[in-house]
């Protein structure tokens, strides 16, 4: 539940994650994550952000993870819409 919060991440990370020193936001470091920034909305994918453009700001996100087919999708956890 993210609410009205100015700035928020939510996110899902392997268990393997270094948990000191710098990290590596994004699949190639293992963390998988979706983020209100600025104003924007941003998913944390290979090598750069992604802006994630929805129709209106969620104020509730639901995390989907498969990983037997190894896919992670972030929801609108309201609306049921997909936000990436």
């Amino acid at each position: 539940d993210v609410g009205d919060c100015g700035d928020w991440a939510v996110g899902v990370a392997r268990g393997s994650v270094r948990r000191k020193g710098r990290l590596s936001l994004g699949p190639q470091g293992g963390i998988w994550g979706l983020e209100k920034f600025g104003g924007q909305l941003r998913a944390l994918t290979t090598g750069r952000v992604t802006l994630v453009a929805p129709r209106w700001s969620p104020r509730r996100v639901s995390v989907s993870l498969d990983c037997g087919a190894g896919s992670v999708a972030f929801f609108d956890g309201e609306r049921g819409g997909l936000l990436f």
